[in-house]
């Protein structure tokens, strides 16, 4: 669909940070970039662009160039070696009364310069996200859909609560907004979107069909947040506005916060009813028999985080735990996992850079014997990779991530961050996964290569600059490189990869 927003991807930039969960308004940030600084003072609340029968309208352009140079294949024709556009337009509207909102949200998207060879056998696979898209979407190159459409009643179960139903956008983690710049990054940046989230660094992003409550408990700021919906298409498909049925879950999660600090506990119920051969379950268990079980997943997940701020005196120090444990029916066999972030920070005071060092590590749960009836390997249902591998060949699934990171911020415009992770697979026995969740009917959603009977996966090396040019204005950049060890000299011709874009965000 070559139209006339093609023009919007003549330029080689664009996009940016917009986390925050937005109850009362539609969101209009998809990026999975960094949140502001957290020493920067909040952006006025923006303009309507122009206003009729009682909606305020609001919207937003962004547009990305990728660059992958995805590690090396032999096959004679197929190269991972591409550069490819995505632009993204969003039409937001709201229409606010006192006892309720009406909200709608419309995106246009635009995709140049896709690769056709990029996709190798097995085990090589798509070679990077291009890969992706052109197999989701072949020739066709724009589309049109409704990314939310949905009415919010406010006070509907006592004062401060609202309930939405429609077609809305959520993000797991981000129930309850914290008056602690630092804590509010953690969440976003941290904790949110590990089980359930918009999938926003992508193209077309996903969002959820169904309904979203949320209370306050008592009067010291404790929230309840309650889920029950479906994922729409989208992520990687141009064609976003049916809903994937066979695909349900519900949530729930409380939320205390407290002075310095915020606690959460959470649990998620998730049905996948797709059969095969229309979508295959990834696991490590033999191709004819996952093809053979047709039998619905259903996973249940119990988790808990906390985050804390503290003042030492010489500057802030940070700490994070998430963690999280599972059970439930893998098709036909028995399912369970667990997975575990640990994280710690400091900001010395009176620095004129306000450095920012963090440490991390997460690992979870890996299966260790394909032919004992049990999976065992931790499942992320619905999230937003990126945010945790922000260079994205590889996800929170029998992964341990050790890291090393940290954020300049030499002026309120300006935030760079460069970090360090060690990879390694939890188990050598299953598989080096890749993918954010289901996106649409045929298709599971998540991607695994074989070890070769190996855990290390890659170091990865990564740095990025976000430049706020103005409330409205934002341009990014980012460069990774990952340098392979034994999991992918076992698959690929050449150990090392490179990916890096250029992305600008307008706000009207």
């Amino acid at each position: 669909m070559k139209n006339s927003l093609v023009v919007l991807a003549i330029c080689p930039f664009l996009a940016v940070p917009a986390f925050a969960q937005t109850p009362a308004a539609p969101a209009t940030g998809t990026g999975e970039k960094p949140a502001a600084a957290p020493t920067a003072k909040p952006a006025p609340a923006p303009q309507p662009l122009f206003s009729a029968g009682g909606f305020n309208f609001s919207a937003q352009v962004r547009s990305r160039v990728e660059s992958f140079d995805w590690f090396g294949v032999p096959d004679a024709g197929i190269d991972g070696k591409y550069v490819f556009n995505g632009t993204q337009l969003r039409l937001n509207g709201l229409k606010s009364t006192p006892k309720y909102d009406i909200g709608f949200d419309l995106q246009q998207v635009v995709l140049i310069g896709l690769p056709d060879n990029a996709v190798a056998p097995a085990p090589r696979g798509a070679l990077g996200l291009g890969a992706n898209y052109y197999t989701a979407n072949g020739e066709q190159d724009g589309a049109l859909s409704i990314k939310q459409a949905y009415l919010r009643l406010k006070n509907a179960v006592g004062k401060g609560s609202s309930a939405r139903v429609g077609r809305f956008e959520f993000n797991d983690g981000l129930e309850v907004a914290s008056k602690d710049a630092t804590l509010n990054w953690l969440k976003t940046q941290r904790i949110s979107q590990r089980l359930i989230g918009t999938f926003g660094f992508s193209h077309v992003g996903r969002s959820f069909d169904g309904a979203h409550l949320t209370a306050p408990v008592g009067t010291k700021g404790d929230n309840f947040t309650g889920v029950a919906a479906r994922p729409t298409e989208g992520v990687f498909q141009l064609e976003a506005n049916d809903n994937i049925d066979a695909v349900n879950f519900l949530y729930g999660a409380y939320t205390k916060p407290m002075k310095n600090s915020e606690a959460r506990i959470f649990g998620m119920a998730y049905e996948d009813g797709r059969e095969s051969p229309k979508s295959i379950k990834t696991d490590n268990r033999p191709l004819p028999i996952r093809t053979a079980d047709s039998e619905d997943i259903k996973v249940y997940t119990l988790g808990a985080n906390y985050e804390g701020v503290f003042d030492t005196g010489g500057g802030k120090f940070d700490v994070l735990a998430w963690g999280a444990l599972q059970g439930g029916d893998w098709g036909a066999l028995d399912h369970k996992g667990n997975a575990l972030a640990l994280e710690a920070g400091y900001q010395p005071k009176d620095m004129k850079l306000k450095p920012w060092f963090r440490v991390g590590y997460y690992q979870s749960s890996g299966d260790g014997n394909n032919a004992d009836g049990k999976h065992e390997t931790f499942f992320t249902p619905l999230p937003t990779p990126r945010i945790y591998s922000r260079y994205p060949f590889y996800n929170q699934m029998n992964n341990k991530d050790l890291f090393f990171e940290t954020i300049l911020r030499p002026n309120p415009k300006l935030n760079l961050r460069g970090s360090f992770h060690k990879l390694d697979l939890s188990e050598a026995s299953d598989l080096w996964y890749v993918g954010g969740g289901a996106f649409q009917d045929t298709g599971f959603g998540t991607s695994g290569r074989p070890s070769g009977g190996s855990k290390s996966l890659a170091n990865l090396i990564d740095i990025s600059a976000d430049y706020n040019i103005n409330p409205t204005t934002s341009i990014g950049v980012y460069a990774a490189k990952a340098m392979g060890k034994d999991v992918i000299e076992n698959i690929y011709t050449d150990k090392n990869s490179t990916y890096g874009y250029l992305e600008f965000t307008k706000k009207f």
